[in-house]
């Protein structure tokens, strides 16, 4: 498994799950009518996808880098429907949802799969043991997105592209500068993100996508005493007035570099 980026890859055939069927369907449909779904953000409420977000594999994959004691956060499932759909500016995850420490990671699991044609989850290599970076730009919006200014040392050649066959799952640190270009391709790419941390990692600000299982402990034991990490983090707006989705303040057409 690959650490050098921030990341464990990994390979993994996972089932089929209905939530993640009936998006793929919506998103054929949608992509004929030129109305794309993005993103499914509560799924995880409904049964079948919430049994794919906790399988034991997977937090397998979360134990062997937050430790034994697990926790999830929450879920979605990022459609990025065919023909166009658009890409996802270069971002850190943990400054939308800041926690006592550094230890949330996102399972990301390609559904059925991911080519080069269809704007793959692409990372910046080592980038997570560097500095967090704005979330805002110049106007005070909350945008999920590193301004162009603070990515002079970025470049396509510091950077890896993570494909796979279905079932291919990523493990992506929360620090890590990442993005994703356009799908070109005919086929939506859904993603299936779900969301963990060591137990003794705690949420520091409500959660943008809010789950009822939220602080669920999937394995091991709850903790009784907090983890935290002194190393600043930028806090995000209040979400408990709703979030807003980040594609209103990006172009259709932006791509990563």
């Amino acid at each position: 498994m690959c650490r050098s980026a921030g990341l464990c890859g990994c390979a993994q055939r996972w089932p089929s799950c209905s939530t993640a069927a009936a998006a793929r369907a919506r998103a054929t449909a949608s992509t004929c009518s030129r109305k794309a779904i993005r993103r499914a953000i509560r799924g995880c409420i409904a049964c079948p996808a919430r049994r794919t977000s906790i399988r034991p594999s997977g937090i397998s994959f979360a134990a062997d880098v937050v430790g034994p004691d697990v926790k999830f956060h929450h879920a979605k499932l990022n459609v990025k429907s065919g023909q166009g759909s658009r890409g996802f500016s270069w971002h850190q995850d943990i400054p939308a949802w800041p926690h006592t420490d550094f230890s949330p990671v996102t399972v990301g699991i390609y559904i059925d799969g991911c080519t080069p044609e269809q704007g793959p989850l692409t990372v910046a290599e080592g980038s997570h043991e560097g500095p967090l970076f704005s979330m805002y730009d110049d106007a005070g919006n909350y945008v999920v997105k590193i301004r162009d200014s603070d990515l002079g040392w970025l470049n396509e050649d510091s950077t890896r592209r993570l494909t796979g066959g279905p079932g291919t799952t990523l493990l992506l640190n929360c620090r890590a500068v990442h993005g994703s270009a356009p799908n070109k391709a005919s086929a939506a790419r859904p993603l299936l993100l779900p969301v963990y941390s060591s137990a003794d990692s705690f949420p520091i600000t409500p959660s943008p996508i809010p789950s009822p299982h939220q602080g669920d402990i999937v394995r091991g034991r709850p903790a009784r005493f907090a983890s935290f990490d002194t190393r600043p983090v930028e806090m995000p707006p209040d979400w408990r007035g709703g979030y807003k989705p980040v594609w209103m303040h990006k172009n259709k057409d932006e791509t990563p570099y």
